[in-house]
């Protein structure tokens, strides 16, 4: 890990196979389809090179809110100065984009990825504003988050940038949408190929396989995060 990113660390919030988002009524595409951008985030988060932690925040509540925030104060009780929180369905998530919230985070402005359908794919907060409740009162998980995560930066009086505005593939009529833009990706191929029944594929950026870590070069060996 860069030793400059060392106040920094990326919360990779992802419940992976167990997600209720449905892509495919096929078990195995659905599978193959959540592995896919799961694996594809990791990628940019590793050649990020902050810290990350993968959570699925299970031990920290029942509903959503409740476990990504507990798992984001997990991550300040490590001792990391600020935090910046993504999941696993935004393909056009990239390594650019964490590193501009970084650097913004390096200049006491906050970030926020605007999705498409509402939502929110990337937010950076300091310790300080996530103590003072920066992300609670806040309907995780529905078209009216964004405005109201916006609403919630300007009553704390948070600098904050807006990157690009980006599509969440939640179902499959994301994932269509998604596969017949103009500008075929790798990514793209892939996903139109488990569609097409070509369930084998092969990328570079796949693992062989994924477990729950956290990765801090700095901070000691990797710590197993365990999910029920």
């Amino acid at each position: 890990m860069n030793s400059q990113f060392k106040n920094t660390c990326i919360l990779y919030f992802t419940t992976q196979l167990e997600s209720e988002k449905l892509f495919s009524s096929h078990k195995r595409k659905q599978n193959a389809i959540q592995k896919v951008l799961f694996e594809k985030t990791l990628s940019e988060i590793q050649q990020s090179g902050l810290a990350y932690v993968i959570s699925d925040g299970k031990t920290y509540g029942q509903s959503f809110g409740e476990r990504i925030k507990g798992a984001a104060g997990g991550i300040f009780q490590l001792g990391y100065e600020n935090l910046i929180i993504v999941g696993d369905d935004t393909p056009h998530l990239s390594a650019i984009n964490l590193l501009q919230a970084q650097r913004n985070l390096e200049a006491k402005i906050l970030t926020i990825g605007p999705s498409s359908d509402g939502g929110s794919y990337l937010i950076s907060v300091s310790k300080d504003n996530f103590h003072k409740g920066i992300l609670e009162n806040l309907d995780w998980q529905s078209h009216l988050f964004h405005k109201q995560l916006i609403s919630n930066f300007e009553h704390f009086g948070a600098n904050y940038q807006l990157l690009q505005t980006f599509i969440d593939l939640d179902n499959e009529i994301a994932i269509n949408i998604y596969l017949n833009q103009p500008h075929h990706s790798a990514i793209q191929k892939i996903l139109s190929n488990i569609l097409s029944e070509e369930i084998k594929f092969t990328t570079d950026f796949l693992t062989e396989d994924s477990g729950l870590i956290i990765q801090n070069t700095d901070r000691g060996p990797p710590l197993v995060i365990q999910s029920s």
